[in-house]
Protein backbone atom coordinates (compact mmCIF):
# COMPACT_ATOMS: atom_id res chain seq x y z
CA UNK A 1 0.00 0.00 0.00
CA UNK A 2 1.71 2.92 -1.05
CA UNK A 3 1.27 6.44 1.03
CA UNK A 4 0.29 9.89 -1.01
CA UNK A 5 2.23 12.71 1.17
CA UNK A 6 2.17 16.68 0.27
CA UNK A 7 5.21 17.92 -0.50
CA UNK A 8 4.62 20.41 1.98
CA UNK A 9 4.15 17.66 4.52
CA UNK A 10 7.10 16.18 3.08
CA UNK A 11 9.25 19.44 3.60
CA UNK A 12 7.73 19.86 7.24
CA UNK A 13 8.57 16.73 8.44
CA UNK A 14 12.20 17.06 6.95
CA UNK A 15 12.43 20.12 8.82
CA UNK A 16 11.32 18.89 12.00
CA UNK A 17 13.75 15.86 11.75
CA UNK A 18 16.79 18.35 11.46
CA UNK A 19 15.40 19.86 14.51
CA UNK A 20 15.56 16.54 16.74
CA UNK A 21 18.97 16.22 15.37
CA UNK A 22 20.32 19.34 16.26
CA UNK A 23 19.02 19.19 20.07
CA UNK A 24 20.47 15.64 20.06
CA UNK A 25 23.72 16.99 19.48
CA UNK A 26 23.70 20.18 21.89
CA UNK A 27 21.50 19.30 24.70
CA UNK A 28 24.57 17.07 26.65
CA UNK A 29 26.26 20.20 26.06
CA UNK A 30 23.68 22.23 27.77
CA UNK A 31 22.94 19.73 30.35
CA UNK A 32 26.61 19.83 31.14
CA UNK A 33 27.39 23.54 31.31
CA UNK A 34 23.55 23.74 33.97
CA UNK A 35 25.32 21.29 36.38
CA UNK A 36 29.28 23.35 36.54
CA UNK A 37 29.11 25.44 40.02
CA UNK A 38 30.90 29.09 39.97
CA UNK A 39 31.57 28.50 43.62
CA UNK A 40 34.65 26.13 43.08
CA UNK A 41 36.73 28.54 40.36
CA UNK A 42 38.25 30.82 42.75
CA UNK A 43 41.74 29.98 43.57
CA UNK A 44 43.80 31.10 46.52
CA UNK A 45 47.19 33.28 46.01
CA UNK A 46 49.30 34.06 48.89
CA UNK A 47 50.41 37.61 49.12
CA UNK A 48 54.10 38.49 50.47
CA UNK A 49 53.55 40.14 53.87
CA UNK A 50 54.35 43.78 54.37
CA UNK A 51 57.49 45.01 54.64
CA UNK A 52 58.26 47.14 57.40
CA UNK A 53 59.35 50.65 57.19
CA UNK A 54 62.90 51.64 58.36
CA UNK A 55 63.79 53.56 61.17
CA UNK A 56 65.60 56.62 59.90
CA UNK A 57 66.64 59.43 63.15
CA UNK A 58 66.81 63.31 62.06
CA UNK A 59 70.51 63.97 62.78
CA UNK A 60 70.53 67.62 64.72
CA UNK A 61 73.42 69.63 63.45
CA UNK A 62 74.75 70.62 66.85
CA UNK A 63 75.73 67.04 67.68
CA UNK A 64 77.08 66.31 64.18
CA UNK A 65 79.29 69.48 64.45
CA UNK A 66 80.34 67.86 68.50
CA UNK A 67 81.31 64.54 66.46
CA UNK A 68 83.46 66.03 64.10
CA UNK A 69 86.98 66.34 64.88
CA UNK A 70 88.69 70.00 64.46
CA UNK A 71 92.88 69.74 64.23
CA UNK A 72 94.05 72.43 66.49
CA UNK A 73 97.84 74.05 65.84
CA UNK A 74 99.65 75.10 68.51
CA UNK A 75 101.56 78.24 67.99
CA UNK A 76 105.14 78.93 69.67
CA UNK A 77 105.13 81.76 72.07
CA UNK A 78 108.03 83.94 70.57
CA UNK A 79 109.61 85.71 73.51
CA UNK A 80 109.38 89.78 73.61
CA UNK A 81 113.42 90.64 73.37
CA UNK A 82 113.10 88.54 70.26
CA UNK A 83 110.26 90.36 68.67
CA UNK A 84 112.30 93.79 69.48
CA UNK A 85 115.61 93.14 67.80
CA UNK A 86 113.61 91.44 64.32
CA UNK A 87 111.14 94.69 64.68
CA UNK A 88 115.09 96.98 64.65
CA UNK A 89 116.87 94.80 62.24
CA UNK A 90 113.70 95.02 59.62
CA UNK A 91 113.72 99.26 59.35
CA UNK A 92 113.77 100.60 56.01
CA UNK A 93 116.83 103.35 55.74
CA UNK A 94 114.52 106.40 55.94
CA UNK A 95 115.46 110.30 57.20
CA UNK A 96 117.20 110.64 60.48
CA UNK A 97 114.09 112.00 61.91
CA UNK A 98 112.52 108.99 61.45
CA UNK A 99 114.80 106.54 62.43
CA UNK A 100 115.48 108.92 66.07
CA UNK A 101 111.82 108.55 66.14
CA UNK A 102 111.62 104.64 65.98
CA UNK A 103 114.73 104.51 68.61
CA UNK A 104 113.18 106.45 70.97
CA UNK A 105 109.77 104.39 70.60
CA UNK A 106 111.26 101.25 71.82
CA UNK A 107 110.49 100.41 75.29
CA UNK A 108 113.17 99.38 77.75
CA UNK A 109 113.75 95.95 79.39
CA UNK A 110 113.40 95.92 83.23
CA UNK A 111 116.70 93.46 83.01
CA UNK A 112 119.96 95.37 82.35
CA UNK A 113 121.63 92.01 81.42
CA UNK A 114 119.09 91.36 78.43
CA UNK A 115 118.47 95.69 77.20
CA UNK A 116 122.44 95.67 75.90
CA UNK A 117 122.05 93.85 72.82
CA UNK A 118 119.06 96.22 72.21
CA UNK A 119 120.98 99.27 72.34
CA UNK A 120 124.20 98.30 70.39
CA UNK A 121 121.49 97.09 67.22
CA UNK A 122 119.54 100.49 67.75
CA UNK A 123 122.77 102.43 67.34
CA UNK A 124 123.95 99.98 64.71
CA UNK A 125 120.88 100.82 63.00
CA UNK A 126 121.51 104.34 63.34
CA UNK A 127 124.78 104.55 61.88
CA UNK A 128 124.01 103.05 59.00
CA UNK A 129 121.20 104.62 58.47
CA UNK A 130 122.86 108.07 58.92
CA UNK A 131 125.79 107.10 56.17
CA UNK A 132 123.23 105.73 53.87
CA UNK A 133 121.79 109.23 54.07
CA UNK A 134 124.55 110.96 53.46
CA UNK A 135 125.11 109.10 50.29
CA UNK A 136 121.78 109.01 49.27
CA UNK A 137 122.09 113.09 49.33
CA UNK A 138 124.87 113.16 47.26
CA UNK A 139 124.24 110.57 44.64
CA UNK A 140 121.36 112.39 42.96
CA UNK A 141 123.72 115.31 42.98
CA UNK A 142 126.20 114.15 40.66
CA UNK A 143 124.10 112.29 38.30
CA UNK A 144 121.95 115.34 37.13
CA UNK A 145 125.10 116.79 36.61
CA UNK A 146 126.02 114.51 34.25
CA UNK A 147 122.44 114.25 32.62
CA UNK A 148 123.30 117.96 32.07
CA UNK A 149 126.57 117.80 30.47
CA UNK A 150 125.48 114.58 28.53
CA UNK A 151 121.78 116.42 27.20
CA UNK A 152 122.40 118.81 23.89
CA UNK A 153 120.16 120.62 21.64
CA UNK A 154 119.82 117.72 18.57
CA UNK A 155 120.58 120.50 15.53
CA UNK A 156 117.09 120.94 13.56
CA UNK A 157 117.56 120.28 10.11
CA UNK A 158 115.90 122.51 7.61
CA UNK A 159 114.05 121.07 4.94
CA UNK A 160 115.15 123.05 1.60
CA UNK A 161 111.35 124.34 -0.19
CA UNK A 162 111.41 123.03 -3.59
CA UNK A 163 111.01 126.25 -5.66
CA UNK A 164 109.58 123.66 -8.64
CA UNK A 165 106.44 123.59 -10.05
CA UNK A 166 104.15 120.55 -9.54
CA UNK A 167 104.34 118.44 -12.49
CA UNK A 168 101.86 118.39 -14.83
CA UNK A 169 99.85 115.25 -16.19
CA UNK A 170 99.43 115.12 -19.82
CA UNK A 171 96.50 113.16 -21.10
CA UNK A 172 97.78 109.82 -23.19
CA UNK A 173 95.07 107.96 -24.73
CA UNK A 174 95.51 104.23 -25.78
CA UNK A 175 93.56 101.31 -26.20
CA UNK A 176 93.65 98.32 -23.82
CA UNK A 177 93.28 94.85 -25.84
CA UNK A 178 93.93 92.58 -23.40
CA UNK A 179 95.80 91.39 -19.83
CA UNK A 180 97.88 88.21 -19.19
CA UNK A 181 99.33 85.79 -16.48
CA UNK A 182 102.33 85.02 -18.53
CA UNK A 183 104.76 86.71 -20.79
CA UNK A 184 104.87 84.15 -23.49
CA UNK A 185 101.06 85.14 -24.20
CA UNK A 186 101.39 88.95 -23.64
CA UNK A 187 104.68 88.96 -25.97
CA UNK A 188 103.30 87.02 -28.99
CA UNK A 189 99.60 89.41 -29.22
CA UNK A 190 102.71 92.46 -29.36
CA UNK A 191 103.85 90.83 -32.26
CA UNK A 192 101.05 89.89 -34.05
CA UNK A 193 100.05 93.63 -33.68
CA UNK A 194 103.29 94.91 -34.91
CA UNK A 195 103.40 92.79 -37.71
CA UNK A 196 100.03 94.59 -38.95
CA UNK A 197 101.48 98.23 -38.32
CA UNK A 198 100.22 98.83 -34.94
CA UNK A 199 102.09 100.43 -32.25
CA UNK A 200 101.82 97.57 -29.50
CA UNK A 201 103.54 97.58 -26.11
CA UNK A 202 102.79 95.91 -22.71
CA UNK A 203 103.19 96.58 -19.43
CA UNK A 204 103.90 94.87 -16.22
CA UNK A 205 101.98 95.29 -13.04
CA UNK A 206 102.03 93.35 -9.79
CA UNK A 207 98.92 91.46 -8.70
CA UNK A 208 97.35 90.02 -5.82
CA UNK A 209 98.29 86.43 -7.84
CA UNK A 210 101.40 87.18 -9.76
CA UNK A 211 102.26 89.60 -12.50
CA UNK A 212 100.05 90.91 -14.81
CA UNK A 213 100.73 92.02 -18.65
CA UNK A 214 98.69 94.30 -19.89
CA UNK A 215 98.91 95.52 -23.78
CA UNK A 216 97.95 98.64 -25.07
CA UNK A 217 97.79 99.84 -29.00
CA UNK A 218 98.50 103.18 -29.60
CA UNK A 219 99.29 106.35 -27.61
CA UNK A 220 97.63 109.67 -28.64
CA UNK A 221 96.80 112.66 -26.38
CA UNK A 222 93.42 113.13 -28.55
CA UNK A 223 90.20 110.48 -27.06
CA UNK A 224 88.61 110.95 -30.21
CA UNK A 225 91.91 108.66 -32.13
CA UNK A 226 92.08 106.29 -29.57
CA UNK A 227 88.07 105.59 -30.55
CA UNK A 228 88.74 105.68 -33.93
CA UNK A 229 91.48 102.73 -33.27
CA UNK A 230 89.39 101.09 -31.07
CA UNK A 231 86.66 100.39 -33.72
CA UNK A 232 89.39 99.35 -36.41
CA UNK A 233 90.98 96.44 -34.10
CA UNK A 234 87.32 95.23 -34.02
CA UNK A 235 86.46 95.21 -37.63
CA UNK A 236 90.07 94.04 -38.90
CA UNK A 237 91.55 91.50 -36.46
CA UNK A 238 88.49 90.89 -34.66
CA UNK A 239 89.83 92.08 -30.89
CA UNK A 240 87.74 93.74 -28.83
CA UNK A 241 89.02 96.43 -26.56
CA UNK A 242 88.57 100.06 -24.76
CA UNK A 243 90.14 103.25 -24.23
CA UNK A 244 92.25 104.09 -20.71
CA UNK A 245 93.90 106.97 -20.37
CA UNK A 246 97.37 106.04 -19.47
CA UNK A 247 98.74 109.81 -18.60
CA UNK A 248 102.71 110.46 -18.38
CA UNK A 249 103.92 113.18 -16.55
Amino acid sequence: MKLVMDEKLKHRLVGLAVILSLGAIFAPAVMKKSSQHLDGNFSNVQLPPKPLSPNVVLTDEKELFKTIKVARVEIPHVSENRQLTELVRAEPVKSNLINSNRITGVPKVASNGKAEPIHLAVNDAANTTKEAAKQSAKRPVTVALKQKAVTKVAPVKKIAKSNGKPPVRKDVYAVQLASFSRFNNAQALVNKLRNKGYKANYTKIKGKQGPVYKVYVGQSPHKTDAVKLKTQLATAMQLKGFVVNTGVS
